[in-house]
């Protein structure tokens, strides 16, 4: 795999701790746990809209394929991913070789 596949920048996210004061709970915010290079893997899964409630809303699929790193070796679909302005929810993440993690995401607009 050639270095110059890796063109995007991604920013991988994790929820922090939700805080308990004892009285109310306020969910935690999200957290760069690191931005780092990215290749986009082809993929293809067509997009699927969803028309209910006079709303509609449109889902893409999109693969990322990451270095590993001891940083972000427990990714999980716990996280998220932050690309060209949208949330991509991880769906889930799987090794591929050695070296290499693949990340399936979906992202969701609202029309």
């Amino acid at each position: 795999m050639d270095a110059g596949d890796f063109d995007r920048r991604i920013t991988l996210q994790r929820l922090g701790a939700a805080v308990d004061d004892g009285f109310t709970k306020t969910p935690g915010a999200w957290a760069t746990l690191a931005i780092v290079w990215a290749q986009i893997v082809p993929y293809s899964r067509p997009s699927k809209e969803h028309i209910s409630a006079d709303e509609m809303a449109a889902e893409s699929y999109l693969i990322f394929r990451i270095r590993r790193d001891a940083a972000w070796a427990d990714l999980s679909a716990k996280d998220q991913i932050l690309y060209n302005g949208h949330v991509h929810n991880i769906t889930f993440v799987r090794e591929d070789g050695r070296f290499y993690f693949v990340i399936d995401t979906v992202v969701r607009g609202d029309g």
